[in-house]
């Protein structure tokens, strides 16, 4: 029996390793309705169907280099690429030789969804590619199978960052428990002539939040954080993860430009002053709604920083 196994994910020839989830899905719109004189469908059609493939990483700088915090146009020479391997039936390791197989994706759009990070834990990043059908080549459906494949050598993906402080609308935060970063891009397909597949898309909007949980209630104050909120900009908000040492537990010095720098406009609001479990410590947690300054991103991601 030939069972495949994940493996990594490219896009635009980019090779993202360390995948932790995949997840390719046609949904369908499925038409089967019953007419007068039957309670049984006697037609069953796919009128409509939206391929997207979604997947996450802890490669998180090569990823972010590839599709940024808006999203990159797939290269058509290129691709996006997820490799299936095969194992070994009697080994249980991956088979060697070109007999794996890649699903591939030449037209539509990457996404970046949701940066994550919880204290002591590695920053995870989701993306989602939107495939679109070419009219000009229509035998080609919008994902294609790539059989006899080697798999891609060299993979990276051993560095793993985590968090390392913040600061939200020129106030320091203490001690941060998580960040999830929702790049809130928005993207609708389109077709016509009753094509079964779209065959563009739109990014209908761009509507990025990030929320912090941590320990640091006292910031809930007039003089800080007010209930009615703050306003935030890339000068005074500030993320920082920082890049961890693989073989020991340690960290890259500050000063090393190996690091991840996140700035942000908008408002910062509490969604939550007080929250607590038994005699556990409170907890609270502050959102950002980003907007655009007349400048600059929403949300300004940079890697290879040093850390200030």
């Amino acid at each position: 029996m030939t069972v495949h196994s994940a493996y990594a994910v490219s896009v635009n020839n980019v090779m993202f390793s360390a995948i932790q989830r995949q997840s390719v899905a046609p949904e369908s719109t499925v038409v089967a309705e019953t007419r007068a004189g039957s309670p049984y469908p006697r037609s069953v059609t796919i009128n409509a169907q939206r391929n997207t493939a979604t997947a996450s990483t802890e490669d998180i700088v090569a990823a972010l280099a590839a599709i940024g915090v808006e999203g990159e146009k797939i290269v058509t020479a290129q691709g996006v690429k997820f490799f299936q391997l095969i194992l070994d039936d009697e080994t249980g390791l991956p088979a060697s030789g070109s007999v794996h197989r890649a699903l591939h994706i030449v037209r539509g759009k990457v996404v970046p969804n949701r940066l994550t990070v919880e204290h002591q834990g590695d920053a995870m990043l989701e993306f989602t590619t939107h495939a679109l059908w070419n009219p000009a080549v229509a035998a080609n459906d919008p994902i294609q199978i790539l059989a006899s494949q080697a798999l891609p050598t060299g993979l990276a993906g051993g560095d793993r960052w985590t968090i390392a402080k913040a600061e939200v609308a020129g106030e320091t935060l203490n001690c941060s428990l998580s960040f999830q970063i929702d790049f809130g891009v928005t993207i609708t397909t389109e077709g016509c002539n009753s094509d079964i597949y779209d065959r563009s898309l739109r990014s209908s909007e761009i509507k990025p939040r990030i929320t912090i949980r941590g320990k640091d209630i006292a910031k809930f104050l007039a003089a800080a954080i007010p209930l009615k909120g703050k306003a935030a900009t890339h000068a005074n908000t500030i993320l920082w993860l920082r890049k961890r040492v693989q073989g020991e537990a340690a960290f890259d010095a500050d000063n090393a430009e190996t690091h991840v720098k996140i700035t942000a406009a908008g408002m910062a609001h509490w969604t939550s002053v007080h929250e607590a479990d038994g005699n556990n410590r409170i907890e609270s947690t502050l959102q950002i709604d980003c907007k655009h300054d007349g400048t600059n991103h929403p949300i300004v991601l940079l890697t290879g920083q040093a850390m200030t």
